[in-house]
């Protein structure tokens, strides 16, 4: 019984670095401007963390995918998107450290959050400006 664990276990830890390195490779593609490919290997990363700790599970590798997708939607104009994958990425980091508690987890999401809302309306307001 303890080797089957093992093996799932070993099996679970490989797909983990899978996604990590679709997470990281869509890092690297965002820092190069290619932000459809980028979105793409995001996507798929945040896809595979939810298939390894389950759909709708609180887990920081999934709050990080969400927040990490929401960075590349917000370079790529997607302010819909933005303020989707932060808000779920937030609520998911209150449901692991809890809702009431100033962990630096939920601090990151909130000041991530404040910022894209800040240049999302800064940017529809250039936008309306300049038509």
């Amino acid at each position: 019984m303890s080797d089957i664990r093992h093996r799932r276990n070993q099996r679970k830890d490989v797909e983990r670095r899978k996604a990590g390195a679709y997470d990281g490779l869509g890092q690297a593609l965002m820092r190069t401007e290619k932000l459809n490919s980028a979105a793409s290997k995001l996507a798929q990363s945040l896809e595979m963390y939810e298939t390894i700790h389950g759909h709708g599970k609180p887990h920081i590798d999934i709050a990080l995918a969400l927040n990490n997708l929401g960075l590349v939607y917000f370079l790529m104009g997607k302010l819909d998107k933005v303020l989707e994958k932060h808000q779920q990425s937030l609520e998911m980091r209150q449901a692991i450290h809890g809702h009431g508690n100033l962990h630096p987890d939920i601090a990151m999401s909130f000041t991530t959050s404040e910022l894209c809302i800040t240049e999302c309306v800064n940017w529809t307001r250039h936008s309306r400006s300049t038509n």
